[in-house]
């Protein structure tokens, strides 16, 4: 991972207000800063770094400046405005606003950049792009409205900076985006077809229509080494300076020189969608940025109109397509009233309403002038494939069938499969690569059209999903949600709660044994269930609070219920049972004498806790502690002491769909590295309203890792990052496995969060210790 774990760009405005003698002339009660700025490189620095200024004017009148900060150590761009304001006594006031997680921030792009004040309702607003994308109703320090402004002298324009512009009013939305519209628009440049190369999962770049192809990846070959039976992404950037219709990748056959060959299905194109979503760090009603996070094999399935942020999804109607829109902000008060009648995660989408279908392959494409489109590239090498370099092209057509660019394509098939994870610290140890999921098929009816949410997939529907599932490397999906096992009624989230206040009892009114059978074998059949068996029955198993000896009838009976169920669909009833989630300070410590009375019914126990409650949950009591954000070596000590085992997750969380790097370089060396058991994912389909609408969803995004579809789902990048992870850590655990003691006292030395860290570099290296080892049997 690197150290400079996020990047952002702020507008630090600073005006100070003259002494006060009476009124002047030149005072503003609001105000409209605007200007087109551009950073041409990403900084590189310690993370203890936080500003650098790369324009200012006048006496620090205003400035554009780079930060990069952490939140609990996970990656995030960020951008800041910052208005600084000196009052006439010289008390200093900070107003400022920010919002993380702007992929549309693109190195070397010229954006456009707007800060609106008013003084009458102390309200800040700050747009990218004519988009608002946050918003603030009060100082830094929640003090007053600020008093009328000075307006500034001297605003000029920089050599990263244009079109500086100071208007002593609120300008509203639309006259924003109409100035910024203006302000970069520009005709076709007429440069002819470019191609690049990158690494879709090796480091944190995103890649947006406006994005340049980096000197760096231009005109490489596309070059991937993978082994037997694995699954390996590239990734191809193209752009032209014209209009194309009908632009097509095709793969030629891949052959080696021995003349084995690849089959042609050994290779999946996808293109890289950017879509609308709302800002949400923090949440802003109304706002609109862009992200890539769906890989479709038909780009035409969602028509996005860049310039006002709509999108309008196809469906597959009995009367041929049809398009309807699905970016619509139905407002915060439909949203908080989802909440309010517990809708917000029963949320059913009927595939008859919603006939939502990808293609099967990549289908072709129009290409405007002068905008970027990312193809991601998965080869899938076949369990018998010949070890050797097979070679081929990838070649770029237009709707004429004229050849606009080939780019070089070799596959190196390594000679040997990957094993199953290990651990680091214990090479016998599995490495646990646990999903939770939010299923809810309680009439698996194949007869009937299912859906496009996970509430009411039909049993088809449903094995394809654990298909994908397991094909993204994960052992075990059996974390329900909604499994409708036998459970606790429970109170409020993480925190204790007088028992006297709520009730303490088994929801046996809603279990369904016959469906949790079902789903179970189904689990099985699909490979998709561990031992023990980790059981979340929606939400906890143990007692929220107050476990007394006269609770013990009732925590056996809720015991003996789950393990019969267990037993009629497995065969085992080896289980490890939910803690209260994320509990803090007595919400742990009143656990303890139920945790122990489950031990002592043969009970396993597993809970999810903060880093710094890790000491209050690793006492012995529980087998299993799932902790948030980064790992460390300290909390993996601390729980091994106890014989437990240590599983991380939030690092970061499902909802961040175009964050491929992240994904790969936590749940696999950074966690594998710093002695951890492996993760426990949150969540593959939360979500609050329709799937495929953003805007609809609690909080402004869905907790997801793909995107459902009639017949099959739509990967994102954060889910391919998922399986390098995985990969990443089964590479190292076959080195691991060679008994070579440099090797192993070299993999012992990597520090994962060390600057300059990059998950497939290390890769490399550990494929080339393992080739050059000699003791592949």
């Amino acid at each position: 991972m690197k150290t400079l774990n996020m990047i952002a760009v702020g507008i630090c405005f600073a005006v100070a207000a003259a002494a006060r003698q009476g009124a002047c002339a030149d005072e503003v009660g609001e105000f409209t800063l605007m200007c087109r700025a551009r950073v041409e490189s990403f900084p590189t620095a310690a993370k203890g770094d936080r500003f650098r200024a790369f324009y200012s004017f006048g006496d620090k009148a205003w400035e554009l400046t780079l930060v990069w900060n952490s939140a609990n150590g996970a990656p995030y761009r960020q951008i800041w405005s910052r208005f600084n304001h000196v009052e006439a006594d010289g008390t200093k006031r900070l107003f400022t606003i920010y919002q993380r997680d702007l992929d549309t921030l693109a190195e070397g792009a010229w954006h456009h950049f707007a800060t609106t004040y008013s003084v009458s309702n102390s309200t800040m607003r700050l747009y990218m792009d004519g988009f608002l994308i946050g918003q603030r109703n009060r100082d830094y320090d929640n003090k007053v409205n600020l008093e009328p402004l000075v307006k500034p002298t001297d605003i000029h324009d920089g050599p990263n900076v244009r079109g500086v512009e100071f208007l002593p009013r609120v300008l509203d939305e639309g006259e924003i985006l109409s100035r910024a519209v203006r302000a970069s628009a520009a005709g076709p440049s007429g440069r002819p077809f470019e191609w690049g190369v990158v690494d879709p999962t090796g480091d944190d770049r995103r890649y947006l229509p406006g994005s340049k192809i980096p000197a760096d990846a231009a005109g490489r070959p596309l070059a991937i080494i993978a082994a037997k039976g694995e699954y390996e992404p590239g990734s191809v950037l193209v752009r032209c300076g014209f209009d194309l219709t009908g632009l097509l990748p095709a793969v030629g056959k891949l052959k080696s020189a021995e003349g084995a060959t690849l089959p042609a299905d050994a290779v999946d194109i996808r293109v890289v969608k950017v879509v609308p979503t709302a800002a949400i760090y923090p949440s802003v009603h109304g706002s609109r940025i862009l992200k890539p996070m769906m890989l479709l094999h038909d780009d035409s399935l969602l028509r996005v109109d860049l310039r006002t942020r709509r999108a309008d999804i196809r469906l597959r109607t009995p009367d041929g397509p049809k398009y309807v829109q699905c970016s619509d902000d139905p407002g915060d008060e439909y949203v908080k009233k989802m909440v309010a009648e517990h809708k917000w995660l029963n949320v059913r989408v009927d595939a008859a309403e919603w006939p939502v279908y990808d293609a099967k392959s990549i289908q072709p494409l129009d290409l405007p002038a002068d905008t970027l489109k990312q193809y991601w590239i998965t080869v899938k090498v076949p369990g018998d494939a010949a070890p050797g370099t097979y070679r081929a092209e990838i070649a770029f057509r237009d709707a004429g069938g004229r050849r606009l660019a080939a780019v070089p394509f070799s596959v190196r098939v390594l000679p040997f499969s990957l094993p199953a994870p290990k651990t680091k610290y214990d090479a016998a140890r599995p490495y646990r690569r646990m999903l939770y999921t939010r299923h809810t098929n309680t009439d698996f009816a194949n007869a009937t059209s299912g859906s496009i949410t996970t509430n009411g997939r039909t049993l088809d529907q449903f094995r394809a999903d654990l298909g994908n599932i397991r094909e993204h490397g994960i052992e075990s999906a059996s974390i329900m949600m909604d499994l409708k096992l036998p459970r606790w009624i429970w109170n409020k989230w993480g925190e204790h709660v007088d028992p006297a206040a709520g009730r303490i009892e088994t929801r046996t009114n809603r279990v369904n044994r016959a469906y949790a059978v079902k789903a179970l074998r189904v689990l099985s059949e699909e490979g998709l269930v561990s031992r023990p068996l980790y059981v979340n029955n929606g939400c906890n198993f143990g007692y929220r609070e107050g476990y007394t000896p006269a609770s013990r009838a009732t925590l056996t009976r809720l015991v003996d219920e789950t393990k019969a169920i267990l037993r009629e669909a497995l065969g085992c009833d080896d289980m490890c049972v939910y803690a209260v989630d994320e509990a803090k300070g007595d919400a742990i410590t009143r656990q303890y004498a139920a945790w122990d009375e489950l031990h002592a019914q043969g009970v396993k126990v597993y809970a999810t806790c903060l880093p710094k409650n890790v000491g209050a949950v690793a006492t012995g009591r529980v087998d299993a502690v799932v902790q948030s954000v980064k790992p460390t070596k300290a909390n993996a000590a601390m729980v091994h002491a106890y014989g437990g085992v240590i599983l991380s997750y939030a690092y970061p969380q499902s909802g961040a769909k175009d964050d491929a790097y992240a994904y790969r370089a936590n749940y696999g060396f950074g966690d594998w590295l710093n002695d951890y058991d492996g993760f426990s994912l949150y969540c593959w389909d939360e979500y609050s309203g329709n799937p495929w609408n953003e805007f609809e969803n609690w909080g402004g995004k869905s907790y997801i890792y793909v995107f459902l579809t009639a017949d099959g789902v739509v990967d994102t990048p954060s889910w391919e990052g998922q399986r390098e992870a995985v990969d990443d850590v089964r590479y190292a655990t076959l080195l691991r496995s060679l008994g070579d003691a440099a090797a192993n006292a070299w993999l012992d030395s990597v520090d994962p969060f060390a600057p300059g860290f990059g998950p497939s570099k290390l890769r490399a290296e550990i494929i080339d210790r393992i080739m050059r080892s000699g003791r592949l049997h």
